[in-house]
């Protein structure tokens, strides 16, 4: 029995001492030096910022925790992402600010134009045919050069929503898309020429 426990105890002898059995081999010894060196599953993987969105990452602005290797060889070289060091995450939470301050600015300026078109009326003249039918029709885009002649009031045509042209004389009232959370109400007067 002796000779046996000698030959399995010299097996287990590594360059830095005896090891216990269960670690003997090579395959053992590179996992214990991974392992003491903090190559252990997650300590190798590094936080970056989005610059970009991305289907598998996530959206611009976000913290993810990638593999160092795909960080340094894919995210930063093609500029998706920057490191997340304390002087980005400041810039980050600077900007993400900025960015709020901007939407409630937005936000306002709609409402406050949303308030203004309420009051006004557009008056958009066309043709009439016979029978004191209208020929032709009021597209948005009349709309818009109507207002920004007679109020001064710049309306992009691709916000305001008409379920169909207007095809005859009379008043309507025009829904306009200022702002993702802001819908005006414009009334259109159409009459003859």
């Amino acid at each position: 029995m002796e000779e046996r426990r000698e030959r399995v105890f010299f097996k287990c002898t590594s360059f830095r001492g005896n090891v216990p059995a269960g670690y003997a081999g090579m395959f053992g010894r590179m996992r214990r030096i991974y392992q003491f060196a903090g190559y252990r599953k997650g300590y190798h993987n590094m936080k970056v910022i989005l610059l970009q969105d991305d289907k598998k990452l996530g959206k611009k602005g976000d913290v993810v925790e990638v593999s160092e290797g795909y960080a340094r060889n894919f995210i930063l070289p093609k500029k998706l992402g920057v490191e997340a060091t304390p002087k980005n995450l400041n810039d980050l939470k600077l900007q993400k600010a900025h960015d709020d301050k901007v939407a409630r600015e937005q936000l306002e300026a709609a409402k406050a134009l949303a308030a203004a078109l309420e009051e006004k009326q557009v008056i958009v003249k066309i043709k009439a045919g016979e029978g004191g039918r209208a020929f032709g029709s009021v597209s948005s885009k009349e709309i818009a050069a109507a207002c920004r002649e007679q109020h001064n009031i710049e309306l992009d045509k691709k916000k305001i929503q008409l379920p169909e042209s207007l095809k005859s004389f009379g008043s309507y009232e025009v829904a306009v898309k200022l702002h993702p959370q802001v819908t005006g109400k414009l009334i259109v007067k159409v009459a003859e020429a």
